[in-house]
């Protein structure tokens, strides 16, 4: 990381810019009889599923597994999966994700990730912490929803901890589409950092266009979309509507910013095209949106 520039602050040391999007998709305990079966699904998000007395057998694409007691299996996102058990079993899973190249690529890069919670002990603590949050009414405060966020924290760190190393060759392909996915990390970051809180307008803004990336990368974008397909089970365009589509949502709770701020910045000249694209993915326009969310109603 670079120093600063200017005379006044030549001698600070410099912590860096986060802009991660850590996204918790709920998730919930039950205990299932002999013959329960979850039939096959896929999800865009991680999916962990912890094994708390019992067992389940869970197909992963063409192979089968046995999850037995204190068993966490890591899902990557977009894998067809399908599960059952032959015995009454109690587990407990949730949905996450992080938009973090670094994160992200650490863990696709490993066929199926089983950990033991009597050897990964951290990995259990933060688990448990999370499902002591539990309770029967299903209603969940500001408080308890910090707290879920927290004990994931202490769990994905955890997790990269556990994550044996050298199990993932990285090829050309994966750097490369590695480097697509960071790429549109940036722009969009630099793009949103820039108009909505610099109020910076300008022609040069990074462009959320893939096919400039694609080319900024030195690649086509037939090869660009062939390889981040192949690497994330998904395409780009899926995965920078998806960055959008959560970014939208967090600026959209500052009533401050205006919808056609928010819409520049996330790369619609727009404000129309933005709302309908809004509308789209949530079934609210922005407007309706920030006004279910608002504590003023």
């Amino acid at each position: 990381m670079e120093p600063f520039d200017s005379n006044e602050l030549k001698s600070a040391i410099r912590m860096p810019g986060i802009n991660w999007n850590i996204a918790f998709f709920g998730g919930h305990f039950q205990i299932t009889n002999e013959d329960w079966h979850m039939p096959p699904e896929r999800h865009s998000a991680f999916e962990v599923i912890q094994i708390i007395s019992g067992s389940e057998q869970i197909k992963i694409q063409d192979e089968v597994l046995t999850l037995e007691s204190n068993d966490i299996l890591l899902i990557k996102p977009n894998t067809l999966h399908e599960i059952w058990t032959g015995e009454q079993t109690s587990y407990f899973n949730f949905h996450f994700n992080v938009s973090d190249a670094r994160f992200v690529n650490n863990l696709v890069m490993h066929k199926n990730l089983i950990f033991n919670s009597s050897k990964d002990t951290e990995l259990t603590e933060s688990l448990g912490a999370m499902r002591a949050l539990l309770n029967q009414k299903m209603i969940y405060d500001f408080k308890t929803e910090f707290q879920i966020l927290i004990y994931l924290s202490d769990f994905l760190l955890a997790l990269m901890e556990s994550v044996p190393g050298g199990a993932g060759k990285r090829t050309n392909s994966v750097i490369l589409a590695e480097k697509l996915m960071e790429l549109i990390q940036s722009n969009l970051a630099t793009r949103i950092q820039s108009v909505l809180t610099n109020n910076v307008y300008s022609e040069k803004l990074p462009e959320l266009n893939l096919a400039q990336m694609a080319q900024k990368l030195q690649i086509s974008p037939s090869y660009a979309f062939e390889v981040f397909k192949k690497t994330y089970k998904q395409s780009p365009r899926q995965y920078l509507t998806k960055l959008i589509m959560q970014e939208a949502q967090n600026w959209l709770l500052i009533p401050e910013i205006r919808i056609q701020d928010i819409s520049y910045a996330l790369g619609y000249s727009d404000p129309a095209h933005f709302t309908r694209q809004f509308k789209k993915w949530t079934g609210e326009t922005p407007r309706q949106f920030q006004k279910q969310v608002s504590p003023t109603g």
